[in-house]
């Protein structure tokens, strides 16, 4: 029985193996997830400010239409101001060429506001596609390096899965079949060591009678409290 207990002790070992290096394969992935998470978030950055531009852009071409529009009719303004009769005639014209000029500063203020925009906005996009073309390059890196890496941990879990079935083969097939329950049952830990008594997986003490038959190694015992399968420490 003893060499019974030692096997599925082995056992375990390699149980943990294979549930250590499926944590790291899970956790894998999410490198990538992140860079390409980051990726797209620049991606929707680089689309909103090439659209704000374009409109920004827009809106300094109408401005600057309409201020030349503007001058021409400021032109004819100053020029019927040399043909009027009246007084009347003139001062309503003042008041024309006094709002016209006004405009035309208010939309020249306005159009050197769009271009400073403009020159903030042209140097985000190009700071922006840099880096996006920085993470695309980062993502296949990435790409590369896990297809490398499940090639390696495809033949790790091979040969522990070998290892694996070469020990299980070797249990007494009713052992093995509780063995194989309590792993699924217990979060993947079956085997349980007892110290001075106590057993190490659930802190609590077994059966006097019980730890005595144990440093014996008579038969294989089960923790009364978490139904682990337990060896003595001493046997290890």
């Amino acid at each position: 029985m003893e060499n019974q207990m030692r096997l599925i002790i082995e056992l375990q070992g390699i149980d943990g193996q294979i549930r250590e290096l499926q944590a790291e394969i899970d956790r894998e992935p999410d490198r990538l997830k992140e860079l390409r998470d980051d990726m797209e978030a620049k991606q929707e950055l680089l689309h909103e400010t090439v659209g704000e531009l374009k409109a920004i852009k827009a809106e300094s071409k109408d401005l600057e239409l309409s201020i030349e529009d503007l001058r021409s009719r400021l032109k004819e303004s100053n020029a019927r101001l040399t043909k009027v009769k009246t007084e009347r005639e003139a001062k309503a014209l003042h008041k024309e060429i006094a709002d016209t000029d006004a405009m035309i500063k208010e939309r020249e203020a306005r159009v050197v506001e769009l271009k400073e925009s403009i020159e903030g906005l042209a140097q985000k996009e190009k700071d922006t596609t840099g880096a996006v073309g920085q993470d695309k390059k980062e993502v296949g890196k990435e790409k590369k390096r896990l297809d490398k890496e499940r090639k390696h941990y495809d033949k790790l879990f091979s040969q522990l899965a070998k290892q694996r079935e070469k020990l299980a083969s070797k249990l007494d097939p009713e052992l093995r079949t509780r063995y194989d329950f309590l792993l699924t049952r217990r979060d993947g830990v079956a085997v349980a060591t007892v110290k001075e008594g106590v057993c190490l997986q659930c802190y609590m003490n077994i059966p006097p009678q019980m730890f005595i038959m144990l440093q014996r190694a008579m038969k294989v015992e089960t923790c009364p409290n978490c139904g682990r399968l337990i060896y003595w420490i001493g046997h290890e």
